[in-house]
């Protein structure tokens, strides 16, 4: 009985410990990339800072969600679901402002991109998604927040991978509209992602009251 215990609170520690370090890495990132988005005026590359930045906030989530597991108190049993919420509201509205601004992108004509800065940012995320999606992999796999953090950095992945195609698609056939039909792509693919955890999140608080 000892040793089960103690076997399952290296995992808690494991799995804590590769959440944290997946966290710092996706967030310091994220704030990189929207900065760096702004600056080049890549709605394409923002929308996949902000994707960085939500599932950042994911991984944090998922490492409290871990760290409270593995303790018996049971004072904080909300945290995680009213975690998930703000998380996922944050999901529904930022893809709404990016749309908005991509559509009137479309309309009034794009901006001139810095498409060799928007490249190297992009290609930089894919590393980063890569070496974060390694750090998962050590992980417990029969635990449900690795295996949901992995599946974010998988969606992180492919963005990366969109938004380089974006990047050479400007930069070599200027075709600037590119920037924001990706970005609206991509910003449904959040919303969609925010919607589903914020429905989850509202599920897990009712059944939490019902069950008192």
């Amino acid at each position: 009985m000892g040793e089960n215990c103690h076997h399952h609170h290296h995992h808690h520690t494991g799995n804590k410990k590769v959440l944290f370090l997946a966290f710092l890495l996706t967030a310091t990132f994220a704030a990189l990339e929207v900065a760096y988005g702004i600056w080049s005026f890549s709605l394409s590359l923002l929308s996949e800072g902000v994707h960085m930045a939500s599932d950042g906030i994911s991984l944090l989530i998922a490492a409290l969600a871990v760290t409270i597991a593995s303790t018996s108190s049971n004072r904080y049993k909300n945290a995680e679901p009213i975690a998930a919420f703000i998380n996922g509201i944050g999901l529904i509205i930022v893809p709404i402002v990016v749309v908005y601004e991509a559509i009137n992108r479309l309309v009034r004509g794009s901006q001139q991109i810095l498409s060799k800065e928007m490249f190297i940012v992009a290609v930089i995320g894919l590393i980063i998604n890569l070496v974060v999606a390694f750090i998962l992999s050590r992980g417990e796999k029969d635990n449900i927040n690795v295996r949901a953090a992995m599946l974010h950095i998988i969606a992180d992945l492919l963005s990366s991978v969109s938004t380089i195609i974006v990047s050479l698609l400007i930069m070599f056939y200027d075709l600037v509209f590119i920037d924001a039909i990706a970005s609206i792509v991509i910003s449904i693919i959040i919303f969609l992602g925010g919607w589903k955890i914020t429905k989850e999140s509202i599920g897990m608080l009712k059944r939490k009251q019902i069950d008192g």
